[in-house]
This record gives structure tokens, sequence and C-alpha cells, in this order.
């Protein structure tokens, strides 16, 4: 991520210094044909009316591409700070410290979620990694996934600041889930 967003930052400098080189050449053009135009009216003895159009064109030209370097430089900031902001937390996210409290929080989430949907004969030993790899069989399947689910979204909902998006799930009542469905239901 930070490659990327070093990325954008480079790509922006360059297009900043392409437009900025760009306008010191327009500059000088201007400059010099301002300088051979003023040579020939002074020796013709009179002014065009194209010509006065032609440098009123140009002093447009060059206020829009001011105007264009005023927004590019508005947008460089602006991605320079959410670069800022990302960084900060990348650096928050790997401090040591806020990785345990992730990992606690996780913990208890999955501890408690185990015990609501009645899983007291699974070792909870196995999930407490947040990469645990869920291996439950008939119904006891369902709940662990759930609980471990839920454990997650819980943990990305208080530690993240992304969008937290809606989730979907199906009918708690399969996979041979038997009589008693009701404490998925009211974990839910």
């Amino acid at each position: 991520m930070r490659q990327h967003t070093n990325a954008v930052v480079a790509t922006q400098r360059a297009q900043v210094k392409l437009i900025a080189y760009k306008k010191l050449v327009f500059h000088e053009k201007v400059e010099e044909l301002s300088k051979l135009r003023f040579l020939m009216d002074k020796k013709n003895g009179t002014i065009k009316f194209h010509d006065i159009v032609r440098i009123e064109g140009k002093k447009q030209f060059r206020d829009k591409i001011n105007k264009d370097l005023i927004e590019e430089e508005s947008q460089k900031l602006k991605i320079e700070k959410r670069v800022s902001e990302l960084q900060k937390a990348k650096r928050k996210l790997s401090n040591p410290k806020e990785i345990k409290n992730i990992i606690n929080a996780y913990q208890q989430y999955i501890k408690t979620f185990m015990d609501e949907l009645n899983l007291p004969k699974v070792d909870i030993k196995k999930y407490s990694n947040i990469n645990a790899n869920i291996k439950e069989k008939g119904n006891n399947q369902p709940r662990a996934l759930l609980a471990y689910y839920y454990s997650v979204l819980n943990v990305n909902y208080i530690y993240s600041n992304s969008t937290f998006c809606p989730i979907v799930i199906d009918s708690p009542n399969q996979q041979d889930r038997g009589v008693n469905c009701t404490p998925i239901v009211r974990h839910i």
C-alpha cells in the first residue's frame, strides 16, 4: 500500500513539474512573440484588431493554465494528506501493543460467542488464533463459523476505520442443525 501511495505522490509531483516547465516555456515563447509583434507593429506603424484578439486569447490561455496548476496543487495536497493518514493508520496497526489488543479482543469475542451459541465441547484453544481454520462437523460447524465470523467482524468494527458493510446470513436451520436453532437466531 505504501508503494502505491508513494507512486501516486511521485506521479503527482512529476505532473506538477511538467506543467511548471511547460508554463515557463510558454511564457518565454509569449514574450518572444510579443517582442516580435512589437517590432513588426512599430515597423508597420499600426496594431491590428486580430493581434489584440490573439493577445487576449493568450492571456486567457495563461489564466487557464494557472487555474489548472492551482487545481493540480490542491489535488496533490489532498493526496499527500490521505497518504499521511494511511501511514499513521499503518503505524498504529503495526504497533505490537495494538496487535496484542486486537488479538485479545478477538479471543474475548470468540470465547463469548462460542458460549452464547452453546459450543461448550469445542476446544477454544483451536480458535484463539485469528487465522483459525474451522474444522467442526455436523451441527457444530455453522455455530462455530458464526462465532468466528462475528468475532472477526466485531474486531474489525472496533479497530478499523474502514466502512462497515452489511452481512448476509442464510437460514440457521440447515446442515442437520437438529431441533433447537434458538441460540443461533438469538445471537444473530
